[in-house]
């Protein structure tokens, strides 16, 4: 156990800030020719793949590598890791804290390939990609009457909110997003991949509740699902800007809740 957190714990760097640039691009030339995906270099579709939802973050790898699965990110890691390569890796990119999910001169690893949605069969889970964004996995429970507690803003991507905690509009009642995760699939230091859940792992799948991308690579989260009647009620408050904004809120809050109270 010692020595697994151990290597759980040599991802740590990649999350603050960035190491010497030395061997990157032999870090890259070896990545590519373990044909695990796309390996972007400065041009184009490097700079489509790089950008960030705040212009804080944007840092610039030596390169980009895009895994279409959890083997070719566990093969990715062993080749970082023997070689020592500075690496960062990215689910969708809206942290705004320069390092986060970048780095410079470095690799970044990116998922949005690894972005399916799957249902389990008694329907009682979700099974999703860390690349996916909310949206598409919401999109994909449209009509089976289930829901599951996720991002509020469609283009955010599965990883990043879920490691971080998550707020949902969900919350109120069911809790963080993270509280509602039954299975981490995390790639470690080492290249070994395991299933983190409240029976294996135990530790590591408490730490990933909140842990953001330092105890280990998620690829992939099963969250607990609940029924769902396809309605969400929502709405805003809108308070004129005059004199009696102050007592108008006051009144307004009382009736709002004495509404609900009497429903």
């Amino acid at each position: 156990m010692a020595l697994k957190v151990l290597a759980w714990s040599l991802l740590y760097p990649t999350f603050g800030y960035t190491m010497p640039s030395v061997g990157t691009q032999k870090c890259c030339n070896a990545v590519h020719q373990g044909r695990v995906g796309d390996v972007l270099r400065p041009g184009a579709e490097y700079a489509a793949a790089n950008i960030r939802w705040s212009v804080t973050a944007m840092l610039h790898p030596s390169c980009i590598i895009q895994p279409v699965d959890t083997a070719g990110v566990a093969h990715t890691v062993r080749i970082l890791s023997a070689a020592a390569c500075p690496f960062a890796v990215k689910s969708g990119g809206h942290t705004p804290t320069p390092g986060a999910n970048d780095i410079n001169n470095g690799i970044t690893i990116d998922f949005r390939y690894i972005n399916e949605t799957t249902l389990s069969s008694d329907r009682r889970s979700v099974t999703l990609g860390v690349g996916s964004t909310w949206l598409q996995a919401y999109t994909q429970l449209n009509d089976t009457g289930v829901a599951f507690p996720g991002g509020r803003y469609g283009l955010v991507r599965v990883g990043g909110l879920t490691l971080g905690g998550g707020l949902s509009f969900f919350s109120p009642k069911v809790g963080w997003v993270a509280d509602n995760v039954l299975n981490f699939e995390v790639v470690l230091a080492s290249g070994e991949v395991v299933n983190a859940s409240s029976t294996n792992h135990s530790h590591l799948f408490r730490a990933l509740k909140g842990g953001s991308s330092n105890f280990g690579i998620v690829t992939r989260v099963k969250i607990q699902t609940f029924e769902s009647t396809g309605r969400l009620w929502g709405g805003s408050v809108a308070y004129p800007c005059n004199d009696n904004t102050t007592e108008h809120a006051k009144t307004s809050q009382r009736t709002i809740t004495m509404t609900k109270m009497r429903r």
